[in-house]
């Protein structure tokens, strides 16, 4: 218990100073998932209802494509891609893929991910034919 009050103080600042940046991640982490929606994939769904935090879960038809394939492209940067970036995320399963937004993701960042998303799913949906 002697550590406690180290423990408590983080939980003030961030009651202090980032509430109002967790409501911004929120909003990141809807938008990307509203983005991958509009793409009417048959291999990558999003649960719009349940989108609402700075956590999105990404559902795969794993029977197609896996997770870690999924991955693996979206961090490797091809010629070929509108934009030049790498997006990190997890996997929690083979049928799921995790993002989680934070305070140093911007506007302009959402704005690349959702591009580099958009080319890899509809390179996905090319490679399997769906």
């Amino acid at each position: 218990m002697r550590q406690a009050g180290v423990i408590a103080a983080a939980g003030i600042v961030a009651l202090d100073t980032m509430m109002d940046q967790l409501r911004l991640d929120h909003e990141h982490s809807h938008k990307i998932a509203k983005a991958i929606h509009n793409t009417h994939s048959k291999l990558f769904k999003v649960d719009l209802q349940t989108a609402e935090t700075n956590i999105l879960m990404i559902y795969l038809d794993n029977t197609k494509v896996s997770a870690n394939d999924f991955l693996r492209r979206l961090y490797d940067v091809h010629p070929s891609d509108p934009v030049k970036v790498k997006i990190r995320a997890s996997t929690r399963d083979s049928g799921c893929v995790r993002f989680v937004f934070y305070w140093e993701i911007t506007d302009v960042d959402v704005e690349m991910a959702i591009k580099k998303l958009e080319c890899v799913i509809a390179e996905f949906e090319t490679k399997t034919n769906v």
